[in-house]
């Protein structure tokens, strides 16, 4: 690596700028699976096969300083992949007119919303003295 640094070019190796990485193969795979083989894009869904899947971003993009991880990440076509291209998941999604925006790495849990009971408090400060 010291022979790229004497070139000046060590900003770029094969291929890749320094210091950026893809998901693992591993992470792929999770990513893949989750979305039971098919792309995240619910006006496509096609099935894929685990070299044609490629990994989209979910909030920001690499090229605008997002990160590379599996929760910014969605399985995607390559077709949907460049489709996307910098928007953020929601922004895609809202351009194809589709308004339900889950995915397989998800965060968010749907839960139903309980009522909370309002219980008066019996005991009060001021009526201790009294």
């Amino acid at each position: 690596m010291g022979f790229e640094r004497e070139l000046g070019v060590s900003e770029w190796v094969y291929g890749k700028k320094a210091g950026k990485t893809t998901l693992s193969k591993r992470d792929r795979e999770f990513l893949w699976l989750n979305a039971k083989k098919r792309c995240e894009n619910p006006s496509c869904r096609i099935k894929l096969d685990f070299l044609d899947m490629e990994a989209g971003h979910k909030n920001l993009a690499d090229s605008k300083g997002g990160k590379r991880t599996l929760g910014n990440s969605v399985c995607l076509c390559h077709n949907c992949n460049r489709r996307q291209y910098n928007d953020s998941w929601k922004k895609y999604m809202k351009k194809q007119g589709v308004s339900k925006i889950d995915t397989a790495t998800s965060s968010k849990k749907k839960t139903k919303n309980k009522k909370k009971s309002k219980r008066k408090s019996s005991f009060n400060i001021w009526d201790v003295g009294k």
